[in-house]
């Protein structure tokens, strides 16, 4: 059973990560991965798909990373 909102909830705070930059993005991230993984209210379904995004933020935060060195 999916709960309104916990998914969203989520899936905003891994877009918001390269935000924070590289370290802090990437400890936001990891702290949202376990956030995740321990929340009852979410479903297999949506946790699959958080991780899915989360490795899509961590690609992102790192080619952002290695752009910004050869600027």
């Amino acid at each position: 059973m999916s709960f309104d909102g916990v998914y969203d909830f989520y899936k905003d705070r891994l877009a918001s990560c390269p935000l924070y930059g590289f370290k802090s993005g990437h400890e936001i991230l990891e702290l949202v991965l376990k956030c995740a993984q321990n929340d009852s209210l979410l479903t297999d379904e949506e946790y699959n798909s958080i991780i899915k995004q989360a490795d899509l933020c961590h690609i992102k935060m790192m080619e952002d990373d290695f752009n910004d060195g050869w600027k």
